[in-house]
Parts: structure tokens; C-alpha cells; sequence
């Protein structure tokens, strides 16, 4: 069984061609209010940071720290409203990429994928074996939002858009293809090619300042792969890590 088999890759395409079309409509809206854009702002940092780079990748995908199950539920919630699948997908291709990063089995290395293919997830095939997340598949909530993720997602989005069409675009869409592209372009790409290196380790990954300063820490990616299992980026002083912060001052459950 492959957790994360082609008819699967197909539908997050169709899914994220679907919020770039609704992305686009943003263009052609008059008369916008500012604190949309004040929404957007606030939606990205809790959707895309929180939702996904504290919930899908740091809790969910390396298990780098504990919480309670209230706000571990609560991460998967919005960490599932980025659009680019459901959490035992998504969790499962990055531990893939962990295992061989930077090697021909990386679903997406810049050195053997052509950069706009890293981009637009157009990945060789590869296995994402269940043994991988087995983790994760054992949990009700993952196993659920996994089996429906589709459907959930387009029932979120036609609900929102019938409800009020410019809090679907400026809550939800926008702060999706927003963190979509950080996640593909600034952190698979960039801090896989262009930086600095804390750690000689075997694959080539970066740490790059200017992508941590854009995404608010995730752009340690050198740190990141150096120490996989750790909640916190910054290893160095210097080193601006926000997602750290949430977790070690609001997350994070200290064992008694």
C-alpha cells in the first residue's frame, strides 16, 4: 500500500490549481476593506506557521515535542486548511525527504528534479509505505481527515465562499497559496541550494537568512536536518526562530 500513490498527487494538484484560480479572482475585487489584508495576515501566521510548520511538520511529521491532545487536534485542523494534503501525506513525503534528501529517492531535490517541477509537485513516483506514519495512521483523527480530505477541503471552501466569498480569499486562500509556495519554493529549493552551513552533514541542505526572515524561522534548514528531532531551528546566537517560541511558551508539555 502507498499512503501517497499518483491518484493522490493528482487530486492536491487539482486542489491547489483550484485555490490559485480563486487566488486570482482577488485581482478583480473592488472596494476591499484593510482589514482583510490585516486578516490575511493574522490567517497566514496562524494556518501556515502554526497549523503548518508547528502541527504538520514539526508535531506531526518528526514528533520533535508533546502536547495535550485539545491543541494537538487543533494543529491538525489548521494545519489541514493549507490545501496540500492531508496530514499523513504530507507527513509521510517529508520523512521520506528526510531519509534520502538530496539523493535520486528524494521525491523533491532541486539536484535531481528540475527546479519548476520541485515547484509545481510534478515528483517522480516513490513509496510512502504506511510503516512510515504508522504513527499517525493509528490515530482516529489523522486516519479520518485523511480518508475525506477532499472532500472536506472543497466542502470548507464552497461553504465559505456561499457564506462570504472575501473571508473564503482573504482567511483562507490567500494565506494557503501564500504558505504553499514558502514550503516549495523558499524551503525545498532555496535552503537546499543557497547559504550557510552550521553542520557538515551528508545531504546539502542550508540554513539561508533572508528565507528565515520571510518565513519567521522555518528558512534554519541546516539546523533542521542536522537535528530532525529537535522543536527549536536556532542553534546559533543570532538565529530567529518563531514557530520555536510558540512552542516552547505555549505548546510544548513538559514531562512530570
Amino acid at each position: 500500500m502507498n499512503i501517497f500513490h499518483l491518484s493522490t498527487l493528482a487530486k492536491v494538484r487539482f486542489l491547489l490549481l483550484t485555490t490559485h484560480t480563486l487566488f486570482l479572482s482577488v485581482f478583480f475585487l473592488t472596494d476591499v476593506e484593510w482589514y482583510y489584508f490585516l486578516l490575511t495576515f493574522l490567517s497566514y501566521v496562524v494556518i501556515g506557521k502554526i497549523g503548518g510548520e508547528v502541527g504538520f511538520h514539526r508535531l506531526f511529521a518528526h514528533r520533535s515535542f508533546k502536547t495535550t491532545k485539545f491543541k494537538e487536534r487543533l494543529l491538525l485542523i489548521l494545519g489541514s486548511l493549507n490545501f496540500v494534503g492531508s496530514s499523513l501525506s504530507w507527513c509521510g513525503v517529508h520523512r521520506v525527504h528526510h531519509r534520502t534528501a538530496d539523493t535520486d529517492k528524494d521525491p523533491h531535490s532541486p539536484y535531481f528534479n528540475k527546479l519548476w517541477k520541485v515547484w509545481l509537485i510534478i515528483w517522480k513516483p516513490f513509496i510512502v509505505s504506511p510503516k512510515n506514519i504508522s504513527d499517525l495512521i493509528r490515530d482516529k483523527w489523522h486516519l479520518f481527515i485523511h480518508q475525506h480530505y477532499f472532500k472536506l477541503s472543497y466542502m470548507i471552501i464552497i461553504f465559505l465562499g456561499v457564506i462570504d466569498y472575501k473571508l473564503l480569499l482573504f482567511a483562507i486562500i490567500i494565506p494557503s497559496v501564500i504558505q504553499f509556495h514558502v514550503g516549495a519554493y523558499l524551503i525545498d529549493i532555496v535552503c537546499h541550494k543557497y547559504g550557510y552551513r552550521n553542520y557538515d552533514i551528508q545531504d546539502k541542505s542550508k540554513n539561508n537568512i533572508l528565507v528565515n526572515i520571510l518565513t519567521g524561522g522555518s528558512g534554519l534548514h541546516n539546523n533542521h536536518h542536522a537535528r530532525p528531532g529537535s522543536p527549536y531551528f536556532n542553534h546559533k546566537p543570532g538565529e530567529f526562530d518563531l514557530p520555536g517560541l510558540v512552542i516552547k511558551h505555549f505548546l510544548i508539555k513538559h514531562e512530570t
